[in-house]
């Protein structure tokens, strides 16, 4: 339980580093995360703070809940991660924390406007994921 306030005080600090002409925004997402012991369905629920330039170079950051819907409503993972890019096409990167493996995880994956996909990985293995998601394009 320890790494989870690492990982929120990191989310925290991340977040409000940005300056304060950054946009803010909630989302909720759908995923499904497939690896070499099948697929799985999970909710996404987060918060993303985007720093816009003036010739559309974006960059931020997003810290997000991953909840899993095979068994019911459980906690999953817990992710801390960096965007960059431009406003309607960003990667991003970070760390979070897997309540399934225990462990830390790496993250790396794209966004577009409504749409997501990447790759966790772990001392475990690597989980891919893909989805959908409410966050529109940054202007």
């Amino acid at each position: 339980m320890n790494n989870m306030r690492v990982v929120a005080a990191a989310a925290i600090a991340m977040l409000t580093a940005l300056p304060a002409s950054a946009d803010t925004r909630g989302f909720i997402g759908f995923h499904w995360t497939f690896d070499s012991f099948g697929s799985t369905p999970e909710a996404a629920l987060g918060i993303a703070r985007v720093r816009l330039d003036s010739d559309g170079d974006a960059r931020g950051a997003k810290a997000s809940v991953h909840l899993p819907l095979s068994d019911g409503l459980t906690f999953g993972k817990a992710k801390l991660v960096g965007v960059r890019g431009k406003s309607d096409r960003m990667i991003e990167a970070g760390l979070g924390w897997s309540a399934e493996t225990g462990s830390v995880l790496g993250t790396a994956g794209l966004w577009a406007p409504y749409v997501d996909a990447g790759l966790d990985f772990d001392l475990s293995g690597v989980q891919g994921y893909g989805g959908i998601n409410s966050l529109k394009k940054w202007d």
